[in-house]
């Protein structure tokens, strides 16, 4: 994959205030994004290629940004250019960029031994908040309106999925069969993260924040639980997957449900919601591997996804019902 030229990050930099200098890759993924400083402060630089995420889709993420910051210590707080926008249009050439700019959040991914009783139930907790949150919060304009989860680019998944893969195919369109009866009423369904993954997380001093809210859209708020919890297990690394993942879900229920109600007929759809966001990272990956990446991991993680589509088996072993009536 390209990144962006150095004239662009020229124009960034002088765009937003940012001490050039300071600019250093730290990944180029679905978009580029760089650490950075600006008034000696760190910060996190990211430029989309335009296309997909349109100028009113990132506006839309910096406005809900900004209203979560203000009333909760939550969020990686975002930050205006020197003109006082919260997205700066950049083009070169054929290339043209959306770019944003962030505070960067103080200290590390929760992943590995991190992953404490405390820290999962905090990681629910924030999770909780944030949908709270997310139920107040309403645009300024209807411009700005965040998507619904199956608008993203990410679940365009019928056409991204590969036809010579018929039992993916049948797997997923039974899945989706599922997904498209779940009642979409404002108790359960509303705006959220659509990522909340150990690695869009900061942990500081036993604060947890999130980070990248580019998939953050409105859906079932019970997905973003299935997708903390997957992950969660995965991050940590531990011995005994399952063993890890009855307590991942014990401490990271107690928190949420310390901030919003969760019903047992919710807890019951986490795993087929488990299993869309299985497809989501499936199609995700063979996107990269269509556009050029080659990192060593990719190519068995499609495989190992792959087989576990295939499989037909549960996600995760996980008895989530163990927590109700405790």
């Amino acid at each position: 994959m390209s990144v962006p030229s150095d004239r662009i990050l020229q124009i960034a930099s002088a765009r937003f205030g940012i001490d050039a200098q300071s600019v250093s890759l730290l990944r180029d993924a679905a978009n580029t994004v760089y650490a950075c400083h600006r008034h000696g402060k760190p910060c996190i630089l990211r430029l989309s290629r335009t296309g997909a995420r349109t100028r009113h889709l990132i506006l839309g993420e910096m406005e809900w940004l900004g209203f979560a910051s203000d009333r909760c210590g939550c969020v990686a707080a975002p930050l205006r250019s020197l003109r006082g926008e919260w997205v700066e249009t950049i083009a070169d050439g054929p290339a043209s960029y959306s770019v944003v700019l962030f505070e960067r959040a103080p200290g590390v991914h929760p992943e590995g031994g991190l992953l404490t009783d405390d820290v999962l139930k905090a990681i629910g907790a924030t999770l909780g908040k944030l949908h709270g949150l997310g139920a107040e919060y309403e645009p300024s304009h209807p411009t700005l309106r965040r998507p619904h989860w199956h608008e993203l680019e990410a679940f365009q998944l019928e056409t991204d999925l590969p036809q010579a893969q018929p039992e993916v195919l049948s797997q997923f369109r039974a899945t989706w069969e599922l997904v498209q009866q779940l009642p979409t009423d404002p108790v359960s369904y509303g705006f959220i993260h659509g990522d909340p993954e150990p690695w869009n997380m900061m942990l500081h001093n036993g604060v947890i924040r999130f980070i990248d809210f580019e998939e953050c859209c409105y859906c079932w708020r019970a997905f973003d639980l299935a997708v903390a919890l997957v992950f969660a297990v995965y991050a940590a690394n531990a011995a005994d997957q399952d063993k890890f993942a009855q307590k991942a879900w014990q401490a990271i229920y107690r928190g949420y449900t310390k901030e919003v109600p969760l019903s047992s007929f919710w807890i019951d759809q986490i795993p087929t919601l488990m299993r869309l966001r299985l497809f989501e990272d499936y199609a995700f990956h063979l996107r990269l591997r269509n556009r050029g990446h080659r990192e060593d991991w990719l190519q068995p993680l499609i495989r190992q996804q792959r087989e576990l589509i295939e499989s037909g088996a549960p996600v995760l072993s996980v008895d989530l019902r163990a927590v109700i009536g405790e």
